[in-house]
Formats: structure tokens, C-alpha cells, sequence
């Protein structure tokens, strides 16, 4: 009978320890999930930084374009109304010399 409450005794110890491995193994994996989710809130946090920068690169990239082209057709005008004034004087001169030749 000493015997027969001796192994209950331990069996039940055996089953504490091993319920408090188990509280202590759950406890660990929730801090690990815990980690986790940390890790890919800071990741989220990462992307939405970088998405954000090329965002802000492809603005800058297009307001950048969209001045060269300005700028480009303003130097085209100018090269168009310079050869212009050039047509007008080359013709102004021509008909300076017809009048001086009539």
C-alpha cells in the first residue's frame, strides 16, 4: 500500500513537471511569435519607407523631365526665332541690293 502511494505520488509529480514544461515551452513559443510579429511589423515599417522614397524619386525624376523638356523647347523656339531674325536680315539685305542694282 506505501508502495502503490509512492508511484501515484511521483506519477502525479511527473505530470506537474510536466504540465509546468509545457506553461513554460507555450510561454517561450508566444514570445517567439511574439518576436515575430515584431520583426514583420518592423519589415512592413521598412517597405512602406522604401516605397515611399521611390515614390518621392519618381516625382522628382518626372519634375525633372517634365523642366528639360520645358527647358529644351525654349531652347528650341530660340534657335527657331534666331534663324528667323537670320532668314529676315539675309532677305532684308537682298532686297537692299535689288534696290541698289534698280
Amino acid at each position: 500500500r506505501g508502495l502503490e502511494k509512492e508511484r501515484v505520488c511521483g506519477r502525479e509529480k511527473e505530470r506537474e513537471v510536466w504540465q509546468e514544461r509545457e506553461r513554460e515551452r507555450e510561454s517561450e513559443m508566444e514570445v517567439e511569435r511574439d518576436r515575430t510579429r515584431e520583426r514583420e511589423r518592423e519589415r512592413e515599417g521598412e517597405r512602406a519607407r522604401e516605397e515611399e522614397n521611390v515614390e518621392r524619386v519618381r516625382t522628382k525624376n518626372s519634375e525633372l523631365e517634365i523642366e528639360m523638356a520645358r527647358k529644351d523647347s525654349v531652347h528650341q523656339d530660340e534657335i527657331r526665332m534666331a534663324h528667323t531674325e537670320r532668314e529676315t536680315e539675309r532677305e532684308s539685305e537682298r532686297a537692299s541690293e535689288h534696290a541698289r542694282e534698280a
